[in-house]
């Protein structure tokens, strides 16, 4: 009887890939799904029999008028947005598409400094100036978060050929800036807001909290600082004195 040979596969993606979903981790990653979590067991079972490419009835995205318009419409209602567009090759290409459609060549763009490689690539593509607003920095977790609106409303006024500002919200810690401030703001000014919202999937604060948070922060250091520099001149009050007294008795008794 002829002996059969184990077929070894060698698929180092897939054998990676599959070990490390084997360790169940906490996902703070992109895609949003994380691993599949938020997708339902049927449509999971039936992934590749949905994969398909473009045949007689699955409409066409670049001109969609059936079943992806359709799709379209009903997120937009679901999102409170007035036009929603599906896209592919994730949201690089969204905001490649949305910083052509607000810029020219040479045009001047604000742009939070925690932005994605994807909107610097996009500015290089539309020969895009950025201007760049520098998020605050929270010492204690050692991490950017929120984008200050009076550090745009500085830059707008600096910058007054801004075509208009874009930032990250949430960023990749979960942080989100005062939206509606930084609106007012920008609209203020008639410039156009841009957001790339690529990491909403991630667990976010509401927009004032962090800020609020921080800055309690920072005023309990600010306090603790302010006490220690008390102790510490109280303690050389306490020796000047005491070296002040120690120096009299010996006057005394010479």
């Amino acid at each position: 009887m002829k002996k059969q040979t184990k077929i070894t596969r060698n698929m180092p993606i897939y054998n990676a890939v599959t070990h490390y979903y084997k360790t169940n981790p906490t996902v703070f990653h992109m895609p949003g799904h994380k691993l599949g979590k938020g997708i339902e067991k049927e449509f999971l079972k039936n992934l590749f029999k949905l994969d398909i490419t473009e045949i007689y009835g699955t409409d066409n995205l670049n001109y969609p008028s059936g079943m992806i318009k359709e799709a379209e419409e009903l997120a937009s209602k679901a999102f409170g947005a007035s036009r929603t567009f599906f896209l592919v090759n994730g949201s690089t290409v969204g905001i490649h598409a949305m910083i052509m459609t607000i810029c020219k060549e040479k045009d001047k763009l604000i742009v939070s400094r925690d932005c994605h490689k994807s909107v610097i690539n996009g500015m290089l593509l539309c020969g895009v100036t950025p201007i760049y607003v520098i998020p605050e920095f929270d010492e204690e977790f050692g991490i950017f978060t929120y984008i200050d609106p009076k550090k745009i409303q500085h830059l707008l006024i600096e910058n007054q050929d801004a075509v208009g500002v874009l930032i990250t919200r949430p960023n990749y810690y979960g942080v989100c800036s005062n939206i509606d401030e930084i609106a007012r703001i920008v609209h203020k000014y008639n410039k156009i807001l841009a957001e790339d919202e690529s990491f909403d999937d991630l667990p976010i604060n509401t927009d004032n909290s962090v800020i609020e948070n921080q800055r309690d922060r920072e005023s309990d250091r600010q306090n603790n600082d302010d006490e220690e520099n008390d102790s510490d001149n109280n303690s050389q009050n306490n020796f000047n004195e005491s070296e002040q007294n120690s120096r009299q008795d010996r006057e005394n008794n010479d």
